[in-house]
């Protein structure tokens, strides 16, 4: 056996090199004083003297501490050379402890046998003569030959596949100094120094933290810095989870209480308000800082100042020297900023009713209810809701008011006023020849007290009015307005033209059947755009036909005569009348007809006999969007049946057929959306009729001022499944105009639409195209804004049916979106044949909004390009 020097220096070399070396037994006692042991353990001591091996064993109960001078202790390593194993299971120990004699120098080694660690004690084994091994309690003596060899290789292996040394102890114990507390005043600083034990090779890394950096902070080197009077603890926390902590008391009186005087403040829009701290008065330093969470609601001054910049809800923090914290909400309402009433200005005769409309504006604004007064209940009375009932002749005002004080005032007259109002001319014809006529308004009751009559133009380039006096200004029509001061309106069509030089009725025959009802044949006259009065209509055998004044025939007996006219230029001009028998029965050749997309077919109808005569007829088709029919021509659109039937123009005998549509995989489908601005206009009706008979939706951006000066052509939209959208009320510029004035044109457009249409517009579009961020943010935010992919130029001088059609294939394409006008004359004239050619061309005809959800489009602004 080796010597124990020799032992001694090969073990430390080999085991202790990166493990915790204490140089003397004290050293243990140092860890193990300060160590409690939390489940019972053993220690087995194994003497290894020359050959032979003695095991003795000391038990220890939780919580006993281990110490050097222990009795016990002192008996377990009185040995000279001696293997503790502590056991734990899990985790279990072995303490290998060399005293050299009667020598100070002593070597200790702590290991912590878990998580697979492994260690290499070759030269230990080779130092033992007689190795042990210890198995669930029990060891025994193995000794000499080929055992012993495998002894060795055994415990060798067991131990390097388990485990490795250790440089972590099972639990350390964390010493700050000073030891429990500091005192500091505010302002100093303070030094805490740490001590870990078990001491070992590792640098610690120690993560300083104070529970209250209000009070005191600590820098990562330890140092304490007092702030404000309060308590609060400094933590130094190791790796391992070990902590030690200090208190550290910085003198004075700290705050205790804090608060917010107010801790709920309603601020009007741009108004401030002094926000002030309520501390404990004893406090020694009430310095604090104020915080708004939003600023863009209400912003703070080191003070407590509050100013309220927009419209919300903010929180105010109030934070003392010490940490504490104070809240208050400031509520920021949007106000009303202005009120407009409609009309505001109102003439009514006694006992009638009249309901005043009421804007308030912004829309999002709060406290918006209003309060209604008359100044004079004896001539006018108001309710709340804005209903006016005149009582007696005279003039008041109506006042409608908000809760902050803003009003509108509508002036009432009370008077015996008209109560209809018409022209004696619906149309009159200018020439430059003859280019001026009075036209006479019809008012009754004819002692009417409002007998004054407002007189408007919608073209001062075509016509000029004074006091119903038409004078021609240019060639074209135009609109004339008479309007009383109660509000009712009359029209009359002013239209100005070339001389005639020629005139005809627009068939040179008609057939009719006899007994079928009064028709008005259409004159045509030259050149194009001409116009003159017909002064006179005769009929060639009152027996066959009878003609009124304004041209109407009725068929009387079967025959043939003729229809003359005279215009106040001198042109005649006649058509030739047959009146013939009714047909009693018509018919299809077939009942079912097939057809592919896109492509076209001619009907054709069938008499009872013969002999008959087919009559005039009227075409429907049950889908138009599958099939259209158009004077008996089938024109079809997609995949789908409908029903088309033939009617007389009676309806007294129809016939129908069935048509169904199939795919055609040589044309493809292309969407398109048709957009009409700025109506209802003067082709309206023409246009709609198109689009109807082809069951074509459209998307019509309408002015306000055009919807209220032409309800009844408004109305043509009620029963259809167009998209309604609004163009502001007279083209107003959403990008120089204000906020208020938009507000203002948009709500009255939507009023009008309401009113004369019965739905809402669900789109917008500005007449000039471009919305800024700002208004896209306040107008967006419940409908699309709609742009356009190309504006036909059916409004420019000269634009010709054949023009708007060839500019309208030109511009169309896959999703575009085209605009039209609905006063344009060439837009009305070719909606026919530019349906039937593009239908038979593969487009498919869409609202913007159906468009845009097809293209999955979710944008705020839609529009396409090529």
């Amino acid at each position: 056996m080796a010597s124990s020097n020799a032992f001694s220096t090969t073990f430390s070399s080999s085991i202790l090199s990166p493990m915790y070396q204490p140089s003397c037994a004290s050293s243990y006692n140092k860890y193990a004083a300060a160590s409690t042991w939390h489940a019972s353990f053993s220690i087995f001591t194994f003497a290894v003297t020359g050959a032979s091996v003695s095991k003795r064993s000391t038990t220890y109960s939780p919580s006993e501490s281990i110490s050097a001078s222990s009795d016990a202790f002192r008996k377990d390593i009185s040995s000279s050379r001696e293997i503790f194993i502590i056991t734990n299971t899990p985790p279990f120990y072995i303490v290998v402890y060399r005293k050299n004699g009667n020598s100070a120098s002593n070597i200790f080694i702590y290991f912590k046998i878990i998580s697979y660690y492994v260690f290499f004690i070759s030269n230990l084994l080779t130092r033992i003569s007689n190795p042990t091994i210890m198995y669930k309690g029990k060891y025994r003596k193995e000794v000499g030959g080929v055992k012993k060899v495998l002894t060795y290789i055994m415990l060798f292996s067991i131990l390097c596949a388990l485990y490795t040394p250790c440089a972590v102890a099972d639990g350390y114990t964390v010493t700050l100094s000073p030891r429990r507390s500091v005192t500091l005043k505010p302002g100093q600083t303070q030094q805490v120094s740490i001590s870990i034990t078990p001491v070992n090779l590792i640098d610690h890394t120690v993560l300083w933290t104070s529970e209250n950096e209000y009070i005191a902070s600590v820098s990562q080197k330890g140092v304490i810095t007092a702030h404000a009077a309060g308590s609060t603890t400094v933590k130094a926390m190791i790796e391992s989870g070990d902590y030690a902590t200090l208190t550290v008391n910085v003198s004075g009186n700290p705050v205790k209480s804090l608060s917010i005087k107010e801790p709920y403040v309603e601020l009007p829009l741009g108004s401030t308000h002094q926000m002030e701290a309520v501390i404990n008065s004893n406090a020694d330093d009430k310095r604090v800082k104020w915080f708004s969470d939003d600023e863009s609601i209400a912003t703070i001054d080191a003070d407590g100042k509050v100013t309220a910049v927009g419209y919300g809800t903010a929180l105010i923090t109030l934070l003392s020297v010490n940490g504490m914290t104070a809240q208050a909400t400031v509520y920021v309402p949007a106000e009303v900023a202005s009120i407009l009433l409609d009309p505001a200005a109102l003439m009514i005769s006694p006992g009638d009713s009249r309901m005043l409309d009421a804007y308030v504006f912004p829309g999002n604004a709060q406290k918006r209810e209003l309060t209604w007064e008359s100044s004079n209940p004896e001539i006018a009375r108001v309710d709340q809701e804005g209903n006016v009932t005149a009582v007696k002749n005279g003039q008041c005002q109506i006042r409608a008011m908000t809760e902050n004080g803003v009003y509108a005032i509508a002036e009432v007259t009370v008077a015996k006023v008209p109560s209809t109002l018409s022209f004696k001319e619906e149309t009159v014809y200018l020439t430059r020849t003859n280019r001026t006529q009075q036209i006479t308004p019809v008012i009754t009751p004819e002692n009417a007290s409002d007998a004054i009559l407002t007189w408007a133009t919608s073209d001062e380039n075509i016509a000029l009015v004074e006091n119903g006096k038409v004078i021609g200004m240019g060639f074209g029509s135009a609109t004339i307005t008479a309007t009383s001061e109660n509000g009712l309106t009359a029209k009359c069509t002013v239209v100005v033209t070339e001389e005639a030089t020629g005139a005809a009725f627009s068939q040179e025959a008609y057939r009719v059947f006899v007994g079928s009802d009064p028709f008005t044949p259409e004159i045509v006259f030259t050149p194009k755009g001409a116009a003159d009065q017909i002064i006179s209509y005769t009929s060639g055998n009152p027996n066959i036909i009878t003609v009124s004044e304004d041209g109407t025939v009725t068929p009387k007996n079967i025959g043939k005569t003729f229809l003359r006219a005279e215009t106040a230029g001198g042109l005649t001009f006649e058509a030739e009348i047959f009146i013939v028998e009714d047909t009693r029965e018509i018919s299809f050749p077939l009942d079912n007809y097939i057809l592919t997309e896109h492509t076209t077919l001619a009907l054709t109808v069938t008499a009872q006999s013969e002999s008959a005569v087919v009559p005039d007829l009227k075409w429907e088709s049950s889908i138009p969007s599958v099939c259209a029919v158009i004077d008996g021509t089938l024109y079809a659109q997609s995949e789908g049946a409908t029903v088309i039937t033939a009617s007389t123009l009676d309806s007294a005998l129809s016939c129908m057929c069935t048509v169904t549509v199939i795919d055609n995989p040589t044309v493809e489908t292309k969407l398109i959306a048709l957009t009409f601005d700025n109506g209802p206009g003067q082709y309206t009706e023409e246009i709609l009729s198109a689009l109807d008979a082809f069951g074509v939706k459209a998307t019509f951006f309408l002015l306000g001022k055009n919807v209220q000066e032409n309800p009844q052509i408004a109305a043509l939209y009620k029963e259809t499944e167009h998209e309604i959208g609004n163009h502001t009320f007279e083209n107003i510029s959403l990008n120089t105009a204000s906020v208020a004035d938009i507000s203002k044109s948009l709500a009255k457009t939507d009023a009008a639409i309401i009113k004369a249409v019965g739905r809402e517009a669900t789109v917008l579009r500005a007449p000039d195209a471009n919305l800024s961020a700002r208004l896209m943010a306040t107008f967006l935010d419940e409908r699309p804004f709609v742009g356009w992919s190309s504006i036909i130029p059916d409004m420019v001088p000269g634009a010709t049916k054949e023009s708007v059609h060839d500019a309208m294939l030109s511009a169309a394409y896959d999703n575009a979106i085209l605009v039209l006008h609905e006063s344009s004359e060439a837009t009305g004239e070719c909606m026919y044949d530019l349906l039937r050619e593009m239908i038979l061309s593969g487009y498919r005809f869409v609202t913007v909004s159906e468009l845009k959800t097809l293209l999955g489009d979710t944008s705020a602004v839609f529009t396409t390009k090529r």
